[in-house]
């Protein structure tokens, strides 16, 4: 967190959506995963003004990944009916 007086630059990360019951797309077991979402935000007296930076990640609990998920999938991710497949995650 960076900050000067009454401002600042601050990264948060939330929870998007949570899955179960599901194939996970990384190791194909049977199992769960959490969509997150992380972004910068300024501040202004703790009052976030706006943000920048978005991306999305998958966090699954079966193998104990964590990748990131392409951008053109992110505006389907906001919905809880979207899936994440195989091929919509970044292997780097």
């Amino acid at each position: 967190m960076f900050f000067i007086g009454v401002f600042g630059i601050n990264q948060k990360s939330d929870l998007v959506c949570e899955k179960h019951g599901i194939i996970c797309p990384i190791c194909g077991a049977y199992g769960r995963y959490e969509v997150y979402k992380n972004y910068n935000y300024f501040h202004i007296f703790f009052i976030p003004t706006f943000r920048w930076g978005k991306s999305y990640f998958i966090k699954t609990y079966c193998c104990n990944n964590i990748k990131g998920i392409k951008d053109s999938s992110n505006g389907k991710l906001e919905n809880n009916d979207f899936n994440v497949s195989y091929y919509d995650i970044l292997f780097e």
